[in-house]
């Protein structure tokens, strides 16, 4: 066969290089027990290369760089050891791995146990059973029956366990009473003793004191049961017994909705309700009644120098303030009222109203209408009411005046007015009162007389009216005469 031959494969021409065959190459032929070479530059249609892939002995093929296998079956043969990754299983067969819905396949089931008394099998569907031999004390294995019996009866004992040295003795170690030994009471040391003799098992009793054992760290329930033979109380958070407590005004009974009803209430305690009387000295921050100043003391002050608003006052004190007000020498100013009421027609007349008796005067030549001072004063107000006026003027003026005379002056010559305040008044002011306020400066010295006055701008009321009037008259005791028995010519 030539070393060279071109071929047409499915109708194409393409070029193959170093050919080696057992047979005639042709465009459907197939190429068998030969070794098929590409040459440096082949090229082959897609028709040819169905034809080539077609061929069923193809050896020595490189490396396939991409695309898709559609030939048959790999054999595990082809694949490479740790070839296979997660990657590269089917996203089926994740998701059962994933869902543990793969299952596992050829293993021996139906698995059964078999019990003899003295050993355990366990058996396998196919027959591959198991036996587990008795345990002993010196091996493992399965509790016989025997030697469950042996444990419930408390006859199985261990050996070759290890003896502790003297210093290791002690730790951790409960020493128990013989039933002998707790019924002679012979051996006190030992910590749990059986109850009244009876047998170790029974029952056992804590002979350690309950001030030595670990504080409690909840609530003690004491189960329904007394604690007896408690000391009675000394600090604030010792439990109280009961004969303490009886001991006390307070029983414990009769409480109703978080109340103290006041039966319990001892006789010096205070009750909201009813009359009663104190022992002792009881102290109030302050109280008040229905209205009203809440009182905060009580003082005992003769002078009542605190002048305070919320303390109450002794009846000591009261007195003593009233009796020395009253009895020693007047100090300072000091007002007085006078009554100069009296009924008259004053028509447009001046008259003097009278500071003693009810008779008013048109001349200073009676007693009625003047008063000597013994120290230095004025008028501070004169409040006049009127009455049954019955003129037809209307509007007229009503004027208030003080009047003086000196010492060593005739009782008839004033030596003038002092000073008049004046106001309007009007025919229908029936029953109205004007009140006239004067200067505060003095009018008059001590040793003067001194006089009041009234006198309207037009007859406005019948032949005998009344004048209600009230003076108020200002003394200052600072220039009373005072001193000696003594003759007085001149204002002092």
């Amino acid at each position: 066969m030539p070393a060279w031959k071109k071929v047409i494969v499915s109708g194409s021409n393409s070029v193959f290089n170093n050919i080696t065959a057992s047979g005639a190459i042709s465009s459907s032929g197939i190429i068998t027990g030969a070794t098929l070479t590409m040459g440096t530059t082949p090229t082959l249609t897609n028709a040819g290369l169905v034809l080539v892939a077609n061929q069923p002995n193809i050896t020595g093929v490189g490396t396939i760089g991409t695309g898709v296998w559609n030939g048959d079956a790999l054999t595990t043969d082809y694949i490479a050891n740790d070839a296979i990754t997660e990657d590269k299983l089917a996203d089926t067969l994740l998701a059962e791995i994933d869902a543990n819905t793969g299952k596992n396949t050829n293993v021996v089931g139906n698995l059964g146990v078999v019990a003899n008394g003295t050993s355990l099998t366990i058996t396998t569907a196919n027959g591959s059973n198991i036996s587990i031999p008795e345990a002993t004390t010196s091996a493992w294995g399965a509790m016989s029956d025997g030697l469950v019996s042996a444990i419930a009866a408390n006859s199985a004992k261990n050996t070759n366990v290890e003896e502790p040295d003297a210093a290791e003795e002690t730790k951790g170690k409960v020493a128990l009473a013989t039933d002998e030994e707790a019924t002679a009471g012979t051996d006190a040391t030992k910590a749990l003793t059986p109850r009244s003799g009876t047998a170790m098992a029974a029952a056992v009793t804590v002979s350690k004191k309950i001030h030595e054992l670990t504080a409690p760290t909840a609530a003690l329930a004491m189960n329904s049961q007394k604690i007896t033979g408690v000391l009675n109380p000394t600090a604030a958070q010792d439990a109280a017994t009961k004969a303490y407590t009886d001991a006390k005004t307070w029983n414990g009974d009769d409480i109703t909705a978080g109340t103290v009803v006041s039966a319990r209430l001892d006789a010096d305690t205070a009750h909201l309700s009813g009359a009663q009387t104190f022992t002792g000295t009881k102290t109030l921050n302050s109280f008040k009644g229905t209205g009203g100043a809440t009182v905060t003391n009580i003082l005992d002050e003769d002078a009542m120098g605190s002048d305070s608003a919320t303390a109450l006052a002794t009846q000591q004190s009261i007195k003593a303030y009233v009796d020395n007000t009253h009895t020693t020498t007047q100090t300072g100013k000091n007002y007085r009222i006078i009554n100069a009421s009296f009924r008259d027609d004053i028509a447009t007349t001046k008259h003097y109203v009278p500071l003693k008796s009810q008779d008013e005067q048109t001349a200073l030549t009676r007693e009625e209408g003047t008063e000597l001072a013994v120290c230095d004063g004025r008028l501070v107000s004169a409040t006049v009411r009127v009455e049954s006026m019955n003129g037809t003027t209307g509007d007229f003026t009503l004027t208030m005046g003080v009047e003086t005379n000196a010492v060593g002056t005739s009782y008839t010559s004033f030596s003038g007015t002092s000073e008049t305040e004046v106001l309007t008044v009007n025919t229908g002011d029936d029953h109205h009162v004007f009140h006239f306020v004067f200067d505060t400066a003095k009018h008059w010295d001590a040793t003067d007389m001194f006089a009041v006055s009234i006198q309207a701008s037009s007859d406005e009321w019948g032949s005998n009216e009344r004048f209600f009037v009230t003076l108020v008259i200002e003394d200052d005791w600072s220039s009373y005469l005072a001193g000696t028995s003594r003759e007085i010519d001149s204002t002092p």
